[in-house]
């Protein structure tokens, strides 16, 4: 019971962190990739899989704009891995097969094929 209180106050958090972000995205939109990050691990842990996908897919997307190589930015395999859990949780095989394989992809290339989220990432493939 603890946990899950701690869980809700965490995504409750990212979520005012995402929004002051986007309020002033020219001065800190920097950190907007990190705090949807970490809003979908938050909204993973507390099972709220629609809300995970959307996070990890708008990182994603704010990862893969600034990455210079996203087949080797761990960033890009991050999020897509973020968005390979949520999508299997919402029993969405394609879109999850799709996702595992970017992260496998950019997260070997980055942090080698023996780090525990390359080793993720090849998991759910």
């Amino acid at each position: 019971m603890l946990a899950e209180h701690h869980d809700l106050e965490a995504e409750q958090a990212f979520q005012s962190v995402v929004a002051v972000i986007r309020a002033n995205l020219k001065d800190l939109g920097f950190l907007l990739a990190n705090a949807l990050l970490d809003s979908a691990k938050a909204a993973l842990a507390r099972g709220r899989f629609e809300d995970a996908s959307r996070f990890a897919q708008e990182a994603l997307k704010e990862d893969l704009r600034k990455a210079r190589d996203p087949r080797a930015s761990a960033d890009v395999g991050e999020a897509s891995l973020l968005l390979a859990k949520a999508r299997k949780a919402l029993d969405d095989a394609p879109g999850a097969q799709a996702a595992a394989h970017q992260a496998a992809v950019s997260l070997a290339a980055s942090l080698g094929p023996d780090h525990a989220l390359t080793r993720d990432a090849l998991a759910l493939q």
